[in-house]
């Protein structure tokens, strides 16, 4: 009888972390340099961070360059509960079925001229997985932005949950403030943004 309740016990104290599986969302604005990382971890912990890229420009003398441009990176953290109700309602918005572009010819067709990507990448224990989605930003109030290929339109429907529950413009915003002035920063494609 000990026996059986010893089993018992033992079952209950490992089956919860069996069950229990570590996640991360790891995220590639479009448009602006941020990185989202929103985790869970084995314990049901959660825990997220910004992380915005900006630059120094080169600085010049007579034609001589004094110094070449420094990358700068500016980390947010973001507060358990805010990402642990994110998680949830990516899961609910179906991000673990996420299907990538190049699997559906009418998405695959779509292309843009020096395009920007979104990326969204689902780490676990046991895969990696990566999806990028060429020029699919969150939705605006103007009706004309939405995605009209389901596929592309998951991705704006899941970058758009992150955006209204983080709010990654003021989060731009925040992180901008921590840098001096001249700075950069890429803005989409190939192109770079730069405040005097």
């Amino acid at each position: 009888m000990k026996l059986k309740f010893f089993f018992l016990f033992i079952t209950m104290l490992f089956i919860p972390k069996f069950y229990s599986q570590e996640i991360e969302y790891h995220v590639l604005m479009i448009g602006k340099p941020q990185e989202i990382f929103l985790k869970k971890d084995l314990n049901n912990n959660y825990s997220g961070k910004i992380i915005t890229k900006f630059y120094k420009p080169c600085k010049y003398f007579l034609g001589i360059t004094l110094r070449k441009y420094s990358e700068i990176e500016i980390k947010t953290n973001l507060d358990s509960t805010i990402v642990k109700e994110t998680i949830n309602d990516l899961n609910k918005a179906g991000i673990n079925s996420l299907e990538k572009c190049d699997s559906n010819e009418e998405c695959k067709s779509i292309k843009f001229l020096d395009s920007d990507f979104l990326v969204f990448k689902i780490n676990t224990q046991n895969s990696s997985e990566t999806f990028e989605f060429s020029e699919v930003y969150p939705e605006e109030l103007n009706s004309n932005n939405i995605e009209k290929n389901f596929i592309r339109r998951k991705a704006q429907i899941l970058i758009t949950l992150i955006d209204n529950k983080i709010n990654l413009k003021e989060q731009f915003r925040i992180a901008e403030k921590n840098i001096s002035n001249p700075y950069c920063y890429s803005c989409g494609g190939i192109s770079s943004c730069c405040i005097e």
